[in-house]
């Protein structure tokens, strides 16, 4: 096993873990730490808002995410919808290499 496949089994933990279980008490750290990990940018809000912008490079829109703590189920299903199609992308790009 190559040092890229243990490293991306190690991105796709968290994940799962989210996926496993979206109603857990899911912070916006664990959102931004998924996001490093599957290539997604998080951007903290900015002027006073209370809103993170959850936006990829290979996928269409961007995702707005209250900081509230926890995080709403409702916004973490949004969140997993999004990678999905993030990592989607991702294989259908890396299948044309």
């Amino acid at each position: 096993m190559s040092d890229r496949d243990t490293q991306e089994r190690k991105e796709s933990l968290l994940l799962r873990k989210v996926k496993a279980n979206p109603k857990s008490d899911w912070k916006i750290k664990d959102l931004e730490t998924i996001c490093q990990q599957i290539g997604m940018n998080c951007t903290p809000p900015r002027g006073g808002g209370s809103h993170y912008r959850v936006s990829s490079p290979l996928a269409m829109g961007v995702l707005t995410i209250p900081a509230a703590r926890p995080i709403k189920v409702v916004y973490i299903r949004q969140f997993i919808a999004f990678a999905n199609v993030h990592l989607s992308k991702l294989a259908e790009d890396k299948s044309y290499d």
